[in-house]
């Protein structure tokens, strides 16, 4: 009992972290000058050293230039690597600049796609909705805010990419559990894979150095990410965890934000619609060429093809 009570303990701390602004290097702000015919103008640059999608606030003090090319507080979202956020005109003095990041973008909206079962293509499996910890641990409702999904496997399954899109967080280096029963665990080995339309993927229970597929690299729905853990000590036994989320952040809430970093900001789960399935209970998995090139281009789709021709 104890045991579980640390591990909530240690849940509602990592729930505290995501909620508030941390501060890092993940993201950077320069200044850039330039002078023509004695007027001085600014470029305000960030640069996203992470694989994901971030969004930037920028506010400036005071007025002292002609014009700027976008609106002030700058909300900018930053991809991988240098962005540039917005320029000011005949600048007489330079204004102090602040600024805060998320991870993920703002105003979201969710395409409505088709996901392949996580699974391998003709295996037969088990797919259930999980419980979020406060049904776990606290006996409360159902959470209509937590939407994650289980499906049931043998050691050393494959876990392949539901989607398409980019991985931008992995970890690789914990144990197999081991013990009797255990309903949660927080260390686990996960994939997180970011979308087209800024949701992310979260695949988890790999074993450890389970995970195939690179870092930062683009997969494909159907694509082959590692093999499941051991999981006999689960409640459950060995299975594969899945959801899909994004940043539940507006681009007005993310303003206020910065003026009140004690303000906090959730994860908005999505309910998704896998091939073959219908809701929880045995399914057959298949992984059809149709779903598979649904966000794909033309080229994209070629290159497939030709990868599995030779």
């Amino acid at each position: 009992m104890l045991r579980y009570l640390l591990l909530l303990a240690s849940f509602f701390v990592s729930l505290t972290l995501f909620a508030q602004h941390t501060v890092s290097k993940d993201v950077v702000v320069s200044v850039s000058k330039s002078v023509r015919d004695q007027e001085v103008n600014l470029t305000y640059s960030a640069n996203n050293s992470t694989s994901g999608k971030m969004t930037i606030v920028l506010s400036l003090e005071g007025r002292s230039f002609e014009r700027a090319d976008g609106s002030i507080p700058a909300v900018k979202e930053l991809l991988p690597g240098t962005n540039r956020i917005i320029s000011l005109t005949n600048v007489s003095r330079t204004p102090a600049y602040s600024y805060m990041w998320v991870s993920g973008c703002v105003d979201v909206e969710h395409d409505e796609v088709t996901y392949l079962l996580p699974v391998a293509p003709g295996k037969t499996t088990w797919m259930d909705t999980l419980k979020s910890i406060g049904e776990v641990f606290l006996g409360k409702e159902k959470s209509l805010d937590f939407i994650s999904f289980s499906f049931k496997a043998s050691p050393g399954d494959k876990i392949y990419a539901s989607r398409r899109g980019t991985i931008i967080e992995m970890e690789d280096k914990y144990d197999a559990p081991t013990g009797e029963g255990i309903s949660y665990q927080r260390q686990n080995n996960y994939v997180v894979i970011e979308h087209d339309d800024c949701t992310r993927g979260r695949y988890e229970l790999f074993a450890k150095g389970g995970i195939t597929a690179g870092f930062g690299k683009t997969v494909e729905a159907g694509d082959v990410l590692g093999t499941v853990v051991d999981g006999s000590a689960f409640a459950n036994g060995t299975h594969l965890r899945f959801s899909v989320y994004y940043t539940d952040l507006s681009r007005k809430q993310l303003i206020e934000k910065q003026k009140d970093r004690a303000k906090t900001y959730q994860r908005q789960y999505v309910s998704v619609g896998f091939t073959g399935a219908n809701g929880p209970g045995e399914v057959i998995c298949t992984h059809p060429e149709e779903v598979i090139f649904q966000e794909m281009r033309k080229k994209d789709i070629k290159r497939w093809k030709k990868s599995r021709s030779n």
